[in-house]
């Protein structure tokens, strides 16, 4: 009976022996599972501090859509003046229901445009 016994005391100390050695990889992993999103975490904050800031809603547009906020921000303009401009049709204007969008570009444009007939006219 003795070799049984010896047997099984060998078994359980394998047994145990190996639990140890998973809680330590398992801590281990954890460890640098935490390490890594840590670092990552730290790098993206060093990233979005270290960009310029945009003005809202015009430098990080494309050749898109302005909204009535974002062209009066852009000209420094009333909404008054704005509305008054798109009735003159010096700005063009789309319309989505109730919603006034103006193109980029076509805004950029129009002031252009509109410095043009400004000027002073020489004789």
């Amino acid at each position: 009976m003795a070799p049984q016994t010896e047997g099984n005391n060998i078994l359980n100390g394998q047994q145990l022996s190996m639990a140890t050695f998973v809680n330590q990889f398992l801590t281990l992993l954890t460890d640098a599972v935490q390490e890594s999103v840590d670092k990552a975490a730290r790098n993206v904050l060093a990233e979005l501090s270290q960009q310029k800031p945009t003005h809202p809603g015009v430098d990080n547009l494309n050749d898109g859509y302005l909204t009535r906020e974002q062209v009066a921000d852009l000209l420094q303009i009333s909404y008054p003046t704005l509305h008054r401009y798109q009735c003159q049709g010096l700005i063009p204007v789309v319309r989505i229901g109730r919603k006034c969008l103006y193109n980029k570009k076509e805004v950029l444009d129009s002031l252009k445009n509109v410095s043009r007939k400004k000027g002073r006219q020489v004789k």
